[in-house]
């Protein structure tokens, strides 16, 4: 397994971000309707500042929940790698779930 810097893992991410189209469409699409074209304070005057203030809330608010996901995950994984009858457990769990999907889509049982 290769290791990389944190920076460079770091900035991997923000590449990844800005090369994302979901995140273009996110920020095109759903922050606008939150942006004040008129108004008597300075940031309703300016809506470039409103978009940039939206913009810089998003990250403040993601990324501390996608560390404790991350987190949580690590954990969760290595736990699941360590004990072999939870990993058995859980392809027989996807297995049983992905069956009952199919059977489902196909007699509509729910």
């Amino acid at each position: 397994m290769r290791s990389s810097s944190l920076s460079s893992i770091i900035w991997q991410g923000v590449l990844v971000e800005f090369l994302n189209p979901k995140t273009v469409l996110f920020f095109v699409l759903f922050l606008p309707q939150f942006v004040e074209a008129s108004g008597g304070s300075i940031t309703n005057d300016n809506v470039t500042l409103q978009l940039l203030i939206l913009g810089i809330l998003v990250p403040l608010t993601v990324v501390p929940s996608d560390l404790i996901v991350a987190f949580i995950g690590g954990s969760v994984a290595q736990a699941v790698n360590e004990n072999p009858m939870i990993r058995k457990y859980l392809s027989w769990f996807g297995g049983l779930t992905l069956i009952f999907i199919a059977a489902n889509l196909h007699f509509g049982l729910i």
